[in-house]
C-alpha cells in the first residue's frame, strides 16, 4: 500500500441549518491498494461526502456514438440487479443520500452525500451501482434514458451562452474528439444500443481507472477497510487516462452562430491556456484576478462600469475545458447589449492583447495579493471543498495548499516582473477564436475589422 500525506486542516464551517459547526480535518491521505486510489479525510459532522472520478469521458466515445460516455454514466443511476430505478431512488431517500453524475471530455464524476449514520448501508448501495448496474439485466431503462438525454441536449441549444461556447470549442478543436459536445449529440444517441453501454462500462469502469474520495467522521483506516470489504466486486482492469488534445487553430478566427432578435450578444474569446497543475498557474491566477476573475477586475471596470456596454465580463482558465492536468483554454466571457456589440467585442479583444503584453501594475498586484489572501480561507471552509481540493491534487497535480499562511507566503514571493513575464511567455494571443451569437449580417463586418482576424465564419451548432 502506498501512502501520501495530503494535509492537516481545521476550520469553522456552516452547517445546513445555518448554525456554526466545528469541522476538524485530522489529516488527509491518498492510499493505493488492490488497484484502488483512495483519497480519505476525516471530519466531524453529520454528513459524509463521496467523489468517484472515472478517468474517461466523451473523448472515449467510439466512432459516431457521440454521447455513449454520458449515457453510460447516467445509466448507473437507473437501477442495479437488486433495485429498479424507483427502488433505488427510494432507498437513497431513506438513507438521506443524494447522488449526481457529470461527464466532461476526459472524466466522469459521481458525487454523493449521505447522513453519516447511514454510511455503511450507503457504501453497500454504491458498490452495487459501480459493480452491478441494472443495464446488464434490462435494456428498457437505457432506452428511457436516451429519450431524456436527447431532450436535454435539444434544450442546451436554446441557451445562447452554450451556443457561443460550443461554437468556440468545435472551432478550436476541429478534427478532434472535442469537436463534439461531452453530452453527445442527438444523432449519436440514436445509434447507441444497450450493448454499447455494457461494452463501454466493461472497458472503462475498472478500479484502476478510478480515483475515489471520501470525507467522513470515520477514521481513515476504517474507511480503507470498509472500501476493501465492500468494493471487491468492482471490475479490475487497467488505467486508461485520456489527455485533452491540443487546440488546432492558427491565427485569429471568428465564428458566428446566427440568431435573430437577440437583446444581448453572448461572446467568448479564447486562446490556448495552461494545465491546472502547471508551475506557473499561481502567478497567472494573480494576474487574472486583476484582469477578469473578480468583480473589481479590469474587464468589469472598462466594459461595464466605465462604458456601460455589457452586463458582465469575466475571464478564467476553467471556462469551456474545466480543471485539467492538460492545457485547456484561457477565455473571456461577456454578454454585451446587442446595440453595443460593435464596441464591446473589439474592446474585449483589445484588452486581452494588451494584457498579454503588459499584464498588471504594482498597485494592481498589491490589491490582488491582499484580496486573494483574505478570500483564500473560504476556498476550503467546508468538507466538500476540502475533498475537492484533495482530489484535484491527485487528478491535475494542483497542490492542495491547506494552510492560509503558506498560501500567503507563496503570494508574497511573487514579484511584479516575474508575474508579467509569465503572462507574456505563457499566453499567446496570436492564436485566438472569437465566438458570438447574434445577427450574422450585423456581426460579420464587426468581427472582420478586429485586428488580426483572418476569417469570419457562420457556423451551425447541432443538438
Amino acid at each position: 500500500m502506498k501512502l501520501f500525506h495530503v494535509g492537516l486542516v481545521a476550520s469553522l464551517v456552516m452547517t445546513f441549518g445555518g448554525s456554526v459547526g466545528y469541522s476538524l480535518e485530522v489529516k488527509g491521505s491518498v492510499k493505493q491498494f488492490n488497484g484502488w486510489t483512495l483519497v480519505s479525510q476525516q471530519s466531524v459532522g453529520d454528513l459524509a461526502y463521496f467523489e468517484v472520478v472515472i478517468r474517461t469521458g466523451s473523448l472515449s466515445d467510439p466512432g459516431d456514438l457521440h454521447g455513449l460516455a454520458n449515457l453510460t454514466a447516467h445509466a448507473l443511476l437507473r437501477g442495479t440487479q437488486k433495485y429498479t430505478y424507483n427502488q433505488l431512488t427510494q432507498a437513497l431517500e431513506k438513507m438521506g443520500a443524494q447522488i449526481s453524475v457529470s461527464v466532461d471530455y476526459n472524466s466522469t464524476t459521481l458525487s454523493a452525500v449521505v447522513l453519516s449514520k447511514n454510511l455503511d448501508s450507503f457504501m453497500d448501495l454504491l458498490s452495487a451501482i459501480l459493480s452491478d448496474p441494472g443495464f446488464f439485466y434490462e435494456d428498457s431503462e437505457v432506452d428511457r434514458l436516451k429519450a431524456i438525454l436527447t431532450s436535454e441536449i435539444k434544450n442546451d441549444t436554446e441557451d445562447p451562452r452554450y451556443l457561443a461556447g460550443r461554437a468556440l470549442v468545435q472551432t478550436m478543436y476541429k478534427g478532434t474528439g472535442m469537436e463534439f459536445p461531452s453530452r453527445g449529440t442527438v444523432a449519436g444517441l440514436a445509434k447507441i444500443k444497450a450493448s454499447d453501454v455494457r461494452d463501454f462500462f466493461k472497458t472503462y469502469y475498472s478500479r484502476q481507472n478510478m480515483v475515489v474520495g471520501v470525507n467522513s467522521s470515520k477514521y481513515e483506516r476504517d474507511i480503507t477497510t470498509m472500501w476493501e470489504q465492500r468494493f471487491n466486486n468492482v471490475l479490475a482492469g487497467v488505467s486508461k487516462p485520456l489527455a485533452l488534445p491540443a487546440s488546432v487553430v492558427k491565427g485569429r478566427k471568428a465564428v458566428i452562430v446566427d440568431r435573430q432578435n437577440m437583446t444581448t450578444t453572448p461572446t467568448y474569446v479564447s486562446i490556448p491556456g495552461v494545465g491546472d497543475g502547471d508551475k506557473d498557474m499561481l502567478p497567472l491566477e494573480v494576474a487574472n484576478f486583476v484582469f477578469g476573475a473578480d468583480f473589481t477586475s479590469r474587464l468589469v471596470k472598462v466594459l461595464r462600469a466605465d462604458k456601460g456596454w455589457t452586463y458582465g465580463a469575466y475571464s478564467s482558465f476553467e471556462y469551456l475545458t474545466g480543471q485539467k492536468a492538460d492545457p485547456g483554454l484561457f477565455s473571456i466571457y461577456t454578454f454585451p447589449s446587442a446595440q453595443f456589440a460593435s464596441l464591446a467585442v473589439p474592446k474585449a479583444v483589445e484588452l486581452l492583447v494588451e494584457y498579454q503584453k503588459n499584464a498588471i501594475s504594482q498597485d494592481e498586484l498589491t490589491y490582488a495579493r491582499d484580496a486573494m489572501k483574505n478570500s483564500y480561507p473560504f476556498q476550503n471552509d467546508t468538507s466538500t471543498k476540502k475533498l475537492g481540493l484533495a482530489m484535484r491534487e491527485v487528478l491535475t497535480g494542483r497542490k492542495y495548499i491547506e494552510d492560509s499562511y503558506e498560501y500567503s507566503r507563496l503570494l508574497n514571493a511573487l514579484t511584479l516582473t516575474g508575474i508579467n513575464q509569465t503572462v507574456a511567455n505563457r499566453l499567446n494571443t496570436d492564436n485566438m477564436v472569437i465566438a458570438v451569437v447574434g445577427d450574422a449580417k450585423v456581426l460579420q463586418p464587426i468581427l472582420a475589422a478586429i485586428p488580426g482576424v483572418t476569417s469570419v465564419e457562420v457556423v451551425d451548432v447541432q443538438p
